[in-house]
């Protein structure tokens, strides 16, 4: 599954998608599968490089409460973005090229999307280990059972989210 692209129609503010992410608790074990909330905080033309026309950029935040959702006032219901968010907690994409990775629209792709890229940054280390003279870390098997639970979870978590988005 490739990455979506961001399309004219996805172009509003305040429009929402999801990112995955799947985290191993050293202690026990564990696979986790987060799902972030990521919105279009606005909408701007700007220009990808010297000399092209400028292109409706969307600026996207991650709504985390506390952090970058915020109460802006003490009157009833006041929440909004907050003035100083981190770098790390947004990201930005031009009309036409692909959503960052592993946003996307719906909770089901986004798990599909986090499958594909667990699995390209394995390979990815395979590789550079192996470049450098270490031994491939498909020989540990610690670390081989820490994928395994990994996937296990994405695996579920995709699932679960494509039952749940047929139901709607």
């Amino acid at each position: 599954m490739k990455a979506q692209t961001l399309t004219k129609a996805m172009l509003k503010a305040n429009a929402c998608f999801w990112k995955a992410t799947v985290d191993t608790d050293p202690d026990t074990g564990k696979s986790t599968v987060k799902i972030e909330e990521w919105r279009v905080r606005s909408v701007l033309n700007r220009r990808p490089s010297e000399g092209l026309e400028p292109l409706p950029t969307a600026f996207f935040v991650k709504k985390v409460d506390g952090s970058t959702w915020v109460k802006l006032s003490p009157r009833t219901g006041d929440y909004g973005w907050a003035s100083n968010i981190r770098g790390i907690d947004k990201a930005t994409c031009h009309l036409g090229c692909p959503l960052p990775d592993g946003m996307a629209t719906t909770k089901y792709r986004a798990c599909e999307r986090a499958k594909i890229l667990h699995r390209e940054s394995r390979e990815s280390l395979a590789k550079s280990l192996i470049r450098f003279g270490h031994s491939s870390p498909d020989d540990d098997p610690e670390y081989m059972a820490e994928v395994a639970n990994e996937v296990a979870a994405l695996d579920r978590a995709a699932a679960y989210w494509k039952t749940r988005e047929k139901a709607v």
